[in-house]
């Protein structure tokens, strides 16, 4: 039970990070992947789908060569047994299966570029967007996250990444907590296996940073240490100028190597005791502890610079970028809601003067390049 509600925890984690309505984890149980939990799916799908291995026609499974495992049917069966072709678009080197529209994907794809038959019930239901990651090594696959919704481009390459990255982690701890299907797992690993998804929660998928969550908590402390300490605080808000237009032109994959390198940016020139989150979409929410506002427009114009002198390198091209910076100083008896609002407010200004600038509050302080 208690790996169970580290897995549920698991899936709520999966659809915070990519906003789709339906996940499940399907894990080895007497020779089939059964789902083993599930959010968001109908009973009925589940009892459809419950079962990958094939029949013959009296109803028995098809046993494989080796004797000791059987024939799996569909999508998830090719990845649990490893058959996937990783030049083809829809599967990753890593052995994941992902679409954004499994109509267009059935519609343009041969038998034979699936990898054998599938049943085809997952868009017969009306999921246009499907992933499936395997869990476990390279070796052995001990289940799949089969994520799915009826809209469609629900998913990007960074996710399905980030997907493949903590599934990876989480395939070894289950391993290790798993004999036929019951937990035999200490209370010391159930911990370490709920902390770590406890920490992925914190954090946004695509660029590391803290979550908006995780920023309101760390602003609600500092809040108290700067009661306590008399010391005013400064909140930077940025965001990338014309970053719809990078994405329309040049694509959402571009777009997310944009939010990469402007985060990893960020981090390496704050200080150790900055706090830096994605607040959502292109923008990010700085807080600097024991910072005015002159601290807050001088960090700012360093960022500033770093941006324009680390474009996004590319194979044949160079893409450059800018950003918009609004600075809020907070005061021991501020309201954080006012502060955000503040700063906020004066990112909107510094959009309206041009964009590539900085507004500390009511003051301009025009950026030249």
């Amino acid at each position: 039970m208690e790996l169970k509600n580290s897995l549920v925890y698991f899936l709520r984690h999966i659809i915070d990070i990519t906003g789709v309505e339906a996940v499940g984890i399907r894990l080895h149980n007497n020779g089939d992947f059964p789902f083993y939990v599930y959010d968001g799916y109908s009973n009925e799908f589940i009892k459809m789908e419950n079962q990958l291995c094939s029949l013959d026609k009296f109803g028995k499974r098809i046993p494989l060569s080796n004797k000791k495992t059987y024939e799996l049917d569909c999508m998830c069966g090719n990845i649990i047994r490893d058959r996937f072709d990783s030049s083809l678009p829809f599967f990753t080197e890593s052995g994941s299966f992902f679409t954004n529209s499994t109509s267009h994907f059935l519609a343009t794809t041969t038998e034979k570029e699936r990898q054998g038959k599938i049943r085809n019930y997952c868009n017969f239901v009306g999921y246009e967007s499907l992933a499936i990651v395997p869990i476990g090594t390279k070796i052995k696959k001990i289940g799949v996250i089969h994520v799915a919704d009826k809209r469609k481009n629900m998913f990007t390459e960074a996710i399905i990444r980030h997907l493949e990255i903590i599934s990876e982690d989480v395939g070894y701890e289950i391993k290790n907590n798993l004999k036929y299907i019951r937990v035999n797992a200490s209370n010391k690993k159930v911990h370490l296996l709920n902390k770590k998804f406890k920490q992925l929660a914190n954090m946004d998928p695509l660029t590391g940073l803290l979550n908006r969550r995780s920023f309101l908590s760390a602003l609600s402390l500092e809040k108290k240490r700067s009661r306590r300490s008399n010391k005013p605080f400064t909140l930077i808000m940025a965001d990338i100028d014309y970053f719809k237009k990078i994405n329309d032109e040049m694509g959402h994959n571009i777009g997310d190597k944009v939010l990469i390198k402007i985060a990893k940016i960020l981090k390496e020139t704050v200080r150790e005791i900055d706090i830096v989150s994605r607040w959502g979409g292109d923008e990010f929410l700085l807080l600097l502890p024991e910072t005015s506002r002159v601290g807050g427009a001088t960090l700012s114009d360093k960022i500033c610079k770093n941006i324009n002198f680390n474009p996004l390198e590319m194979e044949h091209k160079i893409i450059n970028f800018t950003m918009s910076f609004g600075v809020s100083e907070c005061s021991n008896d501020s309201n954080f809601e006012d502060c955000i609002e503040n700063a906020d407010k004066s990112l909107f200004q510094a959009k309206n003067l041009g964009r590539n600038k900085i507004v500390v509050e009511r003051a301009s302080l025009d950026l030249v390049f």
